[in-house]
């Protein structure tokens, strides 16, 4: 199974649960964020994931140069055009959830996964609802199989805290693009 990470923090939890009966593979794929810096800091948080053993295998693994950073997230930029002042959660998070969530269906289809699933649901204030649906669209897109879950359920948001601490991961206190910095949460579960 291939696993979409949004960062290390929401994967330690999502990436434990799915090696129950799979073998995880992890892939982060992240152009919303922003800035650089911040990329980079989630990026090493998912590393440091990957090397204590939540995971079989990652992908990339090595760190995207500014350059091609900023090429993905004049991308991310580009398909939410006309949503940046949408509140957060609206219709620039879903636009953002298809990017992120197409490009990893496309990626495990490269690896010839059959199912994909995402950490983004373990976020605490991310409907399961939509991004189940969007992983689906795009799984049936490349010929997939989506693993529908709300991993925040059954205290699996306070476990990943839980155990992000422990590991010494950083944690983020924005969801990751520039507009999530200036935006207020609108109908967001809490």
């Amino acid at each position: 199974m291939m696993l979409h990470i949004c960062c290390g923090p929401c994967s330690t939890h999502v990436a434990r649960r799915l090696s129950e009966n799979h073998t995880v593979v992890g892939y982060f794929y992240n152009p919303n964020i922003f800035p650089y810096k911040e990329w980079l800091l989630r990026y090493r948080a998912f590393i440091k994931v990957a090397e204590k053993g939540f995971l079989k295998d990652y992908f990339p693994k090595n760190i995207l140069s500014k350059e091609k950073y900023q090429i993905e997230h004049e991308k991310f930029l580009k398909a939410i055009k006309e949503f940046e002042n949408e509140p957060e959660g609206g219709t620039r998070c879903q636009v953002c959830f298809r990017l992120r969530l197409g490009k990893a269906a496309r990626f495990a289809k490269e690896l010839k996964e059959n199912i994909f699933a995402t950490t983004l649901t373990v976020g605490r204030n991310k409907k399961a609802e939509i991004i189940n649906s969007i992983g689906k669209e795009c799984a049936t897109k490349y010929g997939l199989e989506f693993y529908e879950a709300d991993f925040k359920k059954n205290d699996g948001f306070l476990e990943s805290v839980k155990l992000s601490k422990e590991l010494g991961l950083y944690r983020q206190h924005y969801c990751g693009c520039e507009f999530s910095l200036e935006c207020k949460p609108s109908g967001l579960q809490q």
